[in-house]
């Protein structure tokens, strides 16, 4: 199953945002696929696109299947007290 969503980011942000990314998938690359593992996640894109009214992060999800995705990822994100998810809601 796919799914894409946009998010705006504050304005000034969008640096921060990228610098994050780049983090996650470098030096903490083996926690971010940690979590994309728990999480159901088969594959993930990322990119941030300018609009007028300011930067959106575009992030395009698929997973192995549909069932309960959501929840899943609010699980990883917010029931694990872990260093990497709690540095990666931050």
């Amino acid at each position: 199953m796919i799914h894409a969503f946009a998010v705006p980011i504050r304005p000034g942000k969008s640096e921060a945002f990228r610098r994050m990314a780049a983090e996650a998938l470098g030096e903490r690359r083996a926690e971010f696929s940690e979590l994309q593992r728990r999480s159901g996640v088969v594959a993930e894109y990322n990119w941030i696109q300018p609009t007028p009214t300011g930067d959106l992060a575009i992030a395009v999800i698929e997973t192995g299947d549909d069932q309960g995705m959501r929840d899943r990822m609010v699980v990883a994100l917010a029931g694990m007290p872990e260093p990497f998810t709690s540095w990666f809601r931050e």
